[in-house]
């Protein structure tokens, strides 16, 4: 699916959510992101998929996927991507979420 909004964000604090890279799919559905940060702690990557993919509201639908440890940078070095593979949007997740509020600029 084209121009659906991936969003690469470190949810290591309680409080607040900090946004590492944005972007959307391309014509076939594909996307990369590459998000660095600065923390004292250890870095908690998620990456949110927002789409309204058979949904009948006003609402958007968020699937969140960690991102493992293992893609997870210490220094500059290079590292093999994280491939998340294909996500069948018409699908339910476990974990999925709705926001009617925050993303509905995006549409």
């Amino acid at each position: 699916m084209e121009n659906v909004v991936v969003k690469l964000c470190d949810n290591d604090t309680l409080l607040f959510e900090d946004l590492l890279a944005s972007g959307k799919t391309d014509s076939r559905g594909k996307f990369k992101l590459l998000g660095t940060a600065y923390d004292v702690t250890r870095i908690a990557p998620q990456l949110y998929i927002i789409h309204d993919c058979n949904n009948f509201s006003d609402c958007l639908r968020i699937v969140s996927i960690k991102i493992p440890k293992q893609v997870i940078l210490l220094d500059i070095t290079p590292t093999p991507y994280f491939d998340v593979d294909e996500i069948e949007l018409s699908k339910e997740y476990d974990g999925e979420t709705k926001d009617c509020i925050n993303f509905k600029h995006i549409k």
